[in-house]
């Protein structure tokens, strides 16, 4: 028998289906006990974080495209032999 959840009714608190899994709003408990614990607290957007622009040199474009031609190459040898 499953008992149902009435906690948080009893309390008068907020319920929160989570998922720690598939990380499925993990953030809302959280984030409801620092707003309820700081009353000071103005929230705003993180910013978009982005990668640093990276330049490769020439060497390292080649390097990049010879491991990944060996790679292909050797997945399609592999695939070639036959199995018995």
């Amino acid at each position: 028998m499953i008992k149902p959840i009435v906690f948080h009714q009893k309390k008068n608190l907020p319920y929160y289906d989570i998922s720690a899994k598939s990380d499925h709003k993990f953030e809302k408990p959280f984030l409801w006990l620092a707003r309820n614990s700081l009353q000071t607290l103005s929230w705003s957007l993180s910013p978009c974080l982005l990668l640093p622009h990276q330049r490769l040199s020439w060497t390292q474009l080649w390097q990049h495209s010879m491991r990944n031609w060996v790679a292909t190459t050797q997945c399609k040898q592999g695939e070639m032999e036959p199995t018995f």
